[in-house]
């Protein structure tokens, strides 16, 4: 067995092992099997930094920097003590972005968050959206919101909690529907305000309570 390789460099700008492919491959590969369990187990490529360095980098002009693909497992896992697991930043195009299954598929998640708020978006333009949904494909929610036993969509703002606008002629703004006995829309006013119109032949009630 070969002894294993090491490189050092005591120049900034020059690294301490290089590898090249000039036929298209891959420069690098790292490879691990076996052995008793520790605390980094069976990696094939580890960096390591020390204070606010870089542990690995990816950098490409127009491919991708830093690629992760697996069978059954994660493609691509970040963790962290106090900061953020996996950060993604573009100057003019989307930070990150997660993609599941074939266009039209009914199957996987393109994106999924997991804590005490799944998902949190914040945007720094006055006229922006915190989160932004769209279905480009047919007549399916652009955002859909469910709770077991809370409020499936809460929206709470200076001006508008919610705001619903539609340039259809035969449908609401706001639509609220109750497969139950209830009523479809509630709203808790100072003033209370209950009124029924027709338009169109469709019948819209609201009742305030």
């Amino acid at each position: 067995m070969s002894q294993p390789y090491e490189g050092d460099s005591a120049t900034r700008a020059v690294p301490g092992i290089t590898g090249k492919n000039t036929d298209g491959g891959v420069g690098i590969a790292g490879h691990a099997t076996g052995g008793p369990p520790i605390q980094v187990q069976k990696t094939g490529v580890l960096g390591d930094a020390d204070a606010d360095g870089t542990g690995v980098l990816g950098n490409s002009q127009s491919g991708v920097g830093v690629q992760g693909n697996a069978v059954n497992g994660l493609g691509v896992a970040g963790s962290s003590q106090s900061g953020a697991g996996v950060v993604g930043t573009s100057t003019n195009f989307t930070g990150v972005s997660g993609t599941s299954g074939q266009p039209g598929s009914s199957t996987g998640t393109g994106v999924s968050g997991t804590g005490r708020d799944g998902v949190h978006g914040v945007s720094s333009l006055p006229t922006g959206r915190g989160v932004w949904g769209e279905n480009s494909l047919g007549s399916g929610y652009g955002v859909s919101g469910y709770s077991i036993q809370g409020d499936g969509v809460f929206g709470q703002g200076g001006s508008n909690g919610v705001h619903g606008q539609t340039g259809s002629a035969t449908n609401s703004g706001v639509w609220g529907d109750n497969t139950g006995m209830a009523c479809r829309v509630t709203a808790s006013l100072v003033r209370v305000l209950v009124y029924m119109a027709v338009v169109t032949g469709l019948a819209c009630m609201a009742k305030a309570t």
